[in-house]
């Protein structure tokens, strides 16, 4: 039974992806990030390393991992992040999601729909990324894998000092960056997102109000802010207040409140 699952698996390898293997010849000798999303957090460590494992032993060359949601915090922790790829070489990306392997080229992090080489699905995704390296007969050069993940824990924000008091805005013309907020006090009002910050401040707009997604330690090391755990994976919400002629940055972070209203509307009133 166990040989005709093989000689199954081979088949629906051989007819689904050889096509492209012309194509993709030593596809899967480049360098690799995994990008992963791993909804129990106290089984992240084992699972990804059981992970490693699998691909070092295909001959995947990952020479990082990172939560995926940190990718996507803000335009500047994605711009660091894509830089930072092109010193260590890494030309491929494999999402992780549960038993989900999607392979793709960096390129693809920047688009909203994503289009990806390979995709190996289900109980039998390892096995079916084995035989699709088989049948590509890669080479690889490189034998002297990482023994366990590598993960990418902060970005470099060069631009950015994070403060540690509440900047007295009651006065201050405040943009609400790519957002509307039912009953916005007089001086708050929504502003498109521009990456020359001159725009705002010509616009005598003091400050301005954007919401950052991703896990607390990764954004406490990237930002240096004191207000969350650097220790911490937990997948937050942080409202930001960013000084336009300055860049600092305050962080407000309430741990019960998981939407943008309910965190404004905290910030504001207080």
């Amino acid at each position: 039974m166990r040989i005709l699952k093989n000689i199954i698996l081979t088949f629906i390898i051989v007819v689904f992806f050889y096509p492209c293997f012309s194509q993709n010849s030593g596809y899967f000798l480049k360098k690799f990030v995994v990008c992963y999303t791993v909804e129990n957090n106290k089984n992240q460590t084992e699972v990804l390393e059981k992970l490693h494992q699998k691909l070092i032993s295909n001959g995947i060359d990952v020479v990082n991992y990172i939560d995926s949601i940190n990718i996507y915090i803000n335009d500047e922790i994605t711009l660091n992040l894509m830089k930072y790829f092109d010193e260590r070489e890494i030309s491929g990306v494999i999402f992780f999601n549960d038993k989900k392997l999607s392979f793709t080229h960096k390129s693809e992090l920047n688009k909203k729909q994503k289009s990806f080489e390979f995709v190996f699905e289900g109980d039998s995704a390892v096995q079916l990324l084995k035989e699709t390296i088989i049948l590509n007969n890669p080479k690889q050069s490189n034998f002297l894998f990482s023994p366990k993940p590598e993960y990418i824990n902060s970005i470099v924000t060069p631009r950015t000092t994070a403060v540690l008091n509440k900047p007295n805005i009651s006065k201050s013309t405040i943009g609400l960056v790519d957002f509307n907020f039912k009953d916005m006090p007089n001086n708050i009002m929504t502003v498109e997102k521009k990456e020359d910050y001159r725009y705002y401040f010509s616009n005598n707009i003091s400050y301005v109000i954007s919401f950052y997604r991703g896990t607390a330690g990764f954004i406490s090391k990237s930002y240096k802010t004191k207000e969350l755990d650097p220790d911490q994976n937990k997948k937050i919400l942080v409202l930001v207040l960013e000084n336009t002629a300055t860049r600092n940055k305050f962080f407000y972070y309430k741990e019960n409140l998981k939407t943008k209203e309910e965190l404004l509307d905290d910030f504001l009133i207080n």
